[in-house]
């Protein structure tokens, strides 16, 4: 049986972008503006601060990040999608169809995926976010550390436990805040003016 790789393509890439929309709705709405509320709780914690709800940086957050995680799923799906091509040169079409329907957004496998690293980023950016308007209001010194998350396959340039940074310049590998899929990795906040 030979496939019809660019009318399978059309299809995919259709529901894809259909799927989407749900699935970040559902996503953003029960996980990522909880998740981000927390790292603001988790930022005040770190400076020993009461946390009050700030509810205009979560629409900001999701204002400035939604439509653009959206995007970067299609993209990553079109590179995924052309991966699996390659290797499907080879499969019968059942066993091929078997790993289209588990690499893409409506499998409970891509699904987890989505939420657990949208969990972790609105955490981390909310953490961020919350020390970058305390140090602002403040004129605190704030010195963050790195901390390396519990990834299996970990990123070489996030082994960079213990390195410490002023808040607003960036670490030895360029980041100002862990961020990638599947990153799990953290930063402590130290207010050295107290």
């Amino acid at each position: 049986m030979i496939l019809d790789f660019n009318n399978l393509w059309k299809g995919i890439k259709d529901n894809v972008s259909e799927l989407n929309e749900k699935v970040w709705n559902y996503v953003w709405e029960k996980s990522v503006a909880q998740d981000y509320m927390d790292g603001q709780k988790v930022g005040a914690a770190s400076l020993n601060l009461d946390y009050s709800l700030n509810s205009s940086s979560v629409m900001k957050y999701y204002q400035e990040h939604g439509l653009e995680l959206v995007k970067t799923l299609d993209d990553t799906d079109k590179a995924n999608f052309k991966l699996l091509l390659e290797q499907g040169k080879d499969m019968s079409f059942p066993e091929f169809q078997t790993l289209l329907d588990n690499s893409f957004i409506g499998s409970p496998e891509r699904a987890k995926l989505i939420w657990d690293n949208e969990q972790h980023t609105a955490s981390v950016n909310g953490t961020n976010d919350y020390v970058q308007n305390y140090a602002k209001e403040t004129d605190a010194k704030i010195t963050k550390v790195w901390h390396r998350g519990n990834s299996i396959v970990p990123r070489e340039a996030h082994l960079i436990e213990g390195e410490s940074r002023p808040l607003n310049e960036a670490f030895s590998n360029g980041l100002m805040i862990p961020e990638g899929i599947g990153c799990k990795c953290w930063l402590e906040y130290i207010d050295e003016s107290t």
